[in-house]
C-alpha cells in the first residue's frame, strides 16, 4: 500500500484451524496485536487469509481478543 500504510499478515492462518489448540490460537492473536499496537499506518491481518476450514468461533472471537490485548 505504499509508504503510507503497511498490511501485515501477523496472524498465521493455521491458528484458525480446529487442529490448533485454543490456547495457541489466543496467545498468537494476542502476541500479534501487541506487536502491532501503537504502530501507525499498520493494518493487522491474517497471513494468507482465513482458511475455508477455519473454526468460525475463532474468527468471530478475534476482534475481541485484539481489543483485550491492547487495552
Amino acid at each position: 500500500a505504499g509508504e503510507r500504510m503497511t498490511l501485515w499478515g501477523g496472524i498465521p492462518q493455521e491458528v484458525f484451524l480446529p487442529e490448533t489448540d485454543e490456547t495457541t490460537f489466543v496467545e498468537t492473536v494476542r502476541r500479534a496485536a501487541r506487536i502491532a499496537q501503537g504502530r501507525r499506518r499498520l493494518i493487522l491481518g491474517v497471513a494468507g487469509g482465513v482458511p475455508t476450514q477455519a473454526d468460525l468461533a475463532r474468527v468471530q472471537a478475534t476482534a475481541q481478543i485484539i481489543r483485550e490485548a491492547v487495552a
